[in-house]
């Protein structure tokens, strides 16, 4: 598989990355993973804006505009030829830009029909107040760590609260629930990232009948609700069967309309 670095398209074999370089030591970086599907890569624009923006933020600088990175984006998945996987962008705090790729569909195709299988981390892994949760950094030991353990009793990820005891998201994902043909989500402020799939979902619903709402909630709220979904670039919109006893609708109706409206966005 061949890689980018900084302008260079090189084997993944080939030592690129420097030794003192910030990402590496200190996880001092940001990172964007999209879905590539018929070779193209989805979502790119809004995946680097929030880039740019967080860049913004940590006085870091993209050392490419948007079109050549674009660009060159476009030439690293036709010499690996994928036509569907996913591409991740790394910015690191000393200016280093990369690019990997990895080819094949990320998750099942049975798990959108099945729905998945959640677990409920009660302790309290998340701050509302620690801004940098509403960024996408290099810093993502904590919740991989959450995720594998979750993993290894069988669940596909974990619901996580914070310091209120609201939900905010899980490991890997944003969270969406449904009741009454209302859907809900926690706020940026609960101590969330702001998904590109969730705004997907924000546009899919505007000019609609669906009503969405951004509010705090407990769990007790959550496995009250009728439909459970997650969203994230390389899933899109992942139906929830259960959240430890707690069972949903799947197939379920909000979540299915969304997905095929989501579908047709993609086009």
């Amino acid at each position: 598989m061949k890689v980018w670095f900084n302008g260079i398209i090189e084997d993944n074999k080939t030592p690129l990355i420097p030794l003192d370089d910030y990402a590496l030591l200190y996880g001092y970086g940001l990172f964007e993973t999209l879905l590539i599907d018929n070779g193209r890569p989805i979502l790119w624009e809004e995946h680097i804006m929030r880039m740019v923006n967080s860049a913004k933020e940590f006085k870091m600088e993209l050392p490419f505009q948007s079109d050549k990175l674009l660009q060159e984006a476009f030439k690293l998945i036709e010499i690996n030829n994928i036509e569907h996987g996913s591409i991740r962008i790394t910015l690191s705090g000393s200016s280093n830009i990369f690019m990997t790729c990895k080819k094949g569909i990320p998750y099942n195709n049975s798990l959108y029909n099945t729905g998945v299988l959640l677990s409920a981390r009660k302790e309290i892994e998340v701050y509302s107040s620690n801004w940098l949760l509403n960024h996408k950094t290099c810093s993502y030991m904590n919740k991989l760590l959450i995720k594998k353990d979750q993993g290894l009793k069988g669940y596909f990820d974990a619901v996580l609260v914070n310091e209120k005891g609201n939900v905010t998201e899980c490991c890997v994902s944003n969270i969406f629930c449904v009741q009454d043909s209302i859907l809900y989500t926690p706020p940026i402020t609960a101590g969330i990232l702001p998904g590109i799939m969730r705004d997907v979902v924000f546009k899919l619903t505007a000019g609609s009948n669906m009503k969405i709402k951004e509010m705090d909630f407990t769990f007790d709220f959550l496995v009250g609700c009728q439909e459970v979904f997650l969203t994230n670039s390389l899933m899109g919109i992942m139906p929830v069967q259960r959240i430890e006893e707690h069972s949903f609708e799947v197939p379920a109706e909000i979540t299915t309309h969304l997905t095929k409206k989501y579908k047709a966005y993609q086009l």
